[in-house]
């Protein structure tokens, strides 16, 4: 489709054209370069001046004969013809996947659909970053579904319980709609789900979860809920240092510290209590790095309701076992995902160092060497540590709009302009912008997923079921700007927000002493509408009598 022709001063990297047709920012568009080339760009910015419309295009390039991408030589010639690039050139030129992790739609495509490299994701690590509700949990719940459907396993550290659901296929009437158009059914993942929780009421299908009792000092050091002075730690080296065991039960070594002579040993015990008392740890029947990543199934770590420090205790210790276990290659190849990453890996100026801080740098900076993958969720990335983000190779950004978080997603993100920072701001929900992928950013209508979503955006009539005040009054418009403007058409003057969700109107008519502008009120609720007729007020019954209005 022909969108325009270019104008003014051009070069090799970029050019100007006056828009005839419907383009947007983003877009990909196609042109010939002196050369004959067919070469791909990008639509980077477009502005309105008095009589026509103008856009900026990033040059991206084209393939030549060896199938190699590269840059024009020569300046575009004034004149030359604007198209709206097709997708096989879009696919050629960006070096686009036809397999791997189904994600989405690429913006602008109803068929190009955008896949993740898997193995990018798990030698590489990748980060889904987003403020609330804007729909992370569901991108990462579309990333576990392809996970299980190619058979790579995973864990979740799951804080809020949202991926339970899983296990369910998808009933939500309204995303049903949409499969069609993503090529997607309904599937639950019961079988390929193991689920385990410290919740003392386990739901059917969920087991007890239990962390390995036998522990190493530096383990038992690690855990305890605040630092031990030099002292203190004296008396734990003396209480183990004529045993030749690797590993230690709390029990074993609460033993020994009591034979010391030490006036410390009584707040040793203390701490050491501490996680006897937490009853995470058992020295025979606890979850085994074997019985957790195995091929074709994800399992889930459920904290919904437990205390932070705890959840962080759990991270630390499972993560830890996970990739011991992976270097050792008793287990395969696998992702590790920590949703709430800003909990349990959060940056020194928020929070400082926690228990589980030390291991997710680590498996960040060498868990690729040893293929266990890293998947950071956060609603808050200046808040995760920036040693664990600038890790992550692939990162998916949906909307972002605080200031302190853009500019930490600006100093991750290799390359990134300002129209990168413009495009995270205004995405709408459902829409990722990923970068690391390809060169280029890409901007994804996320599919619908298989399963069920447990996770903090939910359609409008789940949201209904969970008011609690019977006192509280909620109103849900059922006529919004689109419904009025379709009946006024062109007579529509101004449109202006009084009062949710009350509008105001401003419409003019042609009378017998010439054009008139009339205010008209309407309930976004009922569809009523009131309005001056002869000096007396009157009402309608529906938005339609707009248009018999005048």
């Amino acid at each position: 489709m022909l969108v325009g022709k270019i104008v003014g001063r051009t070069s090799p990297e970029s050019f100007v054209f006056e828009v005839s047709s419907i383009i947007r920012k983003m877009d990909f568009i196609a042109t010939r370069d002196p050369e004959k080339h067919w070469i791909l760009g990008r639509v980077e910015e477009i502005a309105q001046e008095k009589d026509k419309t103008l856009a900026k295009v990033s040059v991206i390039g084209y393939v030549d004969k060896k199938g190699t991408v590269k840059k024009p030589r020569m300046p575009f010639k004034p004149g030359s013809f604007i198209y709206k690039s097709e997708d096989g050139l879009i696919k050629r030129v960006l070096g686009m996947k036809s397999s791997g992790f189904y994600v989405g739609l690429l913006e602008g495509s109803d068929n190009l659909k955008v896949y993740l490299d898997p193995r990018k994701i798990i030698t590489k690590h990748a980060a889904v970053l987003a403020k609330t509700g804007t729909g992370k949990s569901y991108f990462m719940g579309v990333l576990i579904e392809e996970l299980m459907e190619t058979k790579i396993p995973a864990v979740i550290i799951d804080p809020h319980g949202e991926y339970s659901s899983l296990a369910n296929p998808n009933t939500n009437v309204e995303e049903i709609k949409y499969m069609g158009r993503f090529e997607v059914r309904p599937k639950g993942y019961k079988r390929q789900l193991n689920i385990y929780s410290l919740e003392k009421n386990l739901e059917q299908g969920m087991k007890k979860l239990k962390l390995s009792g036998k522990l190493t000092t530096q383990e038992i050091f690690d855990m305890l809920p605040f630092r031990l002075t030099t002292s203190q730690l004296s008396v734990i080296y003396s209480a183990v240092r004529d045993n030749d065991k690797e590993r230690y039960t709390i029990d074993e070594i609460m033993k020994e510290v009591e034979k010391s002579n030490s006036k410390s040993k009584w707040n040793v015990i203390n701490v050491l209590d501490f996680l006897k008392r937490s009853q995470l740890f058992d020295n025979v029947h606890y979850a085994k790095p074997e019985a957790m990543v195995r091929k074709g199934e994800v399992t889930i770590i459920n904290m919904k309701g437990v205390e932070p420090d705890v959840q962080q205790l759990v991270t630390y210790k499972i993560s830890k076992d996970l990739f011991e276990a992976r270097k050792e290659k008793r287990i395969p190849p696998f992702l590790l995902v920590v949703e709430e990453a800003h909990n349990f890996c959060p940056e020194r100026g928020f929070g400082g160092e926690v228990i589980s801080s030390r291991i997710l740098r680590t498996i960040a900076s060498e868990g690729r060497k040893f293929a266990m993958g890293l998947a950071v969720i956060s609603q808050r990335p200046a808040r995760v540590e920036k040693n664990v983000l600038s890790q992550c190779n692939t990162q998916i950004f949906l909307r972002v709009t605080n200031p302190n978080d853009l500019k930490t997603i600006m100093d991750s993100v290799e390359g990134a302009t300002r129209g990168i920072e413009a495009e995270i701001r205004s995405l709408p929900i459902g829409t990722a912008l990923i970068v690391g992928l390809i060169d280029q950013a890409l901007i994804v209508n996320v599919r619908v997923k298989r399963s069920d979503h447990g996770g903090e955006v939910m359609m409008l009539d789940k949201k209904m079921k969970r008011i609690e005040d019977p006192d509280t009054l909620y109103f849900f418009p059922k006529f919004l700007e689109e419904d009025i403007k379709k009946n006024i058409r062109k007579r529509l003057e101004q449109f202006k927000l009084v009062y949710y969700p009350l509008w105001r109107i401003s419409c003019k008519f042609r009378t017998e002493e010439g054009d008139k502008v009339d205010n008209f009120f309407v309930d976004g609720v009922t569809g009523e509408m009131w309005f001056l007729r002869k000096e007396q007020i009157a009402r309608t019954k529906g938005v339609p009598e707009l248009i018999r209005l005048g």
